[in-house]
C-alpha cells in the first residue's frame, strides 16, 4: 500500500487492493448475477439521464456482503493515513455507475446530528475505489473535489487507485467522455467516528 498526500484533506492510495480483490469487487457489477441489481440515482436536471448504482436494501451500509467484507482492510488504511485519535466505523457503502453523458452533481458525504438547536458536523471520511479494471485513462471519468481552500482538484481515473478524502468536501465523478467504450464504476466506503459527538468543523458548510 502506497499513500500519497494530495492535500490536508485528501490522499491518493495505491495498491490497497490486489488484482484478485479488484476482480472480486467488480464482479458485483455484473448484471448476470441479478437482472434487477441496478437502480437509478439522482439527476442534475429533469432532462439529463440518471446515473446508476447497485441496488441495495439498506439506506446506510447496504446489504452487499462482498463489498462490506473489505471494510476492515479500508479501516486500516484510514488509520495509517490520517491517524484518527478515536474509534471509527463504516457508516455507508455506495456504488456509482456512469455511462457516457451521465454527469453527476457535486455533493458531500458528511454526516450531521442535531442537538441543543445546533447542527454538529460529524467526523466523516470516504474512500473511493476506481473499480473498472479495464479502464483507459484517456476516457475521462476524473474524480473532482473542492478542497478546504476552495480550489478544485482533479484525480484521474486510474484502475485500482483509491482516493481518501474528507467527506465534507464537495465532490463528484465526471462522466466518461466520447471515446469511452466501458462504463465508469466506483465503490465508496464512508466512515464516521463511533462516538457521534466527535465534531468536525468545516468552513462554508
Amino acid at each position: 500500500m502506497i499513500i500519497d498526500k494530495l492535500s490536508e484533506d485528501s490522499f491518493l492510495i495505491k495498491d490497497l487492493f490486489s488484482p484478485q480483490e479488484i476482480d472480486d469487487i467488480t464482479s458485483e457489477f455484473f448484471s448476470g448475477y441479478n437482472p434487477f441489481m441496478f437502480k437509478k440515482e439522482s439527476t442534475a436536471t429533469e432532462v439529463d439521464p440518471k446515473w446508476l448504482a447497485i441496488y441495495k436494501v439498506g439506506e446506510h451500509q447496504g446489504d452487499n456482503i462482498k463489498l462490506l467484507s473489505y471494510a476492515p482492510k479500508i479501516s486500516v488504511a484510514i488509520k495509517k493515513a490520517i491517524k484518527p485519535p478515536f474509534p471509527i466505523k463504516l457508516a455507508r457503502c455506495n456504488t456509482n455507475i456512469q455511462f457516457k453523458y451521465q454527469d453527476s452533481t457535486f455533493h458531500h458525504d458528511g454526516y450531521s446530528e442535531e442537538g441543543d438547536g445546533i447542527t454538529y458536523q460529524i467526523w466523516s471520511w470516504t474512500l473511493i475505489l476506481f473499480a473498472q479494471w479495464d479502464w483507459n485513462t484517456q476516457w475521462g471519468g476524473e474524480f473532482c473535489y473542492q478542497d478546504m481552500e476552495g480550489n478544485y482538484k482533479y484525480v484521474p481515473y486510474i484502475p485500482g487507485n483509491c482516493v481518501l478524502f474528507n467527506g465534507w468536501l464537495q465532490h463528484k465523478g465526471n462522466a466518461p467522455n466520447t471515446m469511452a467504450s466501458l462504463v465508469r464504476s466506483t465503490v465508496a466506503w464512508t466512515y464516521t467516528s463511533e462516538d457521534y459527538n466527535v465534531d468536525w468543523k468545516y468552513p462554508n458548510i
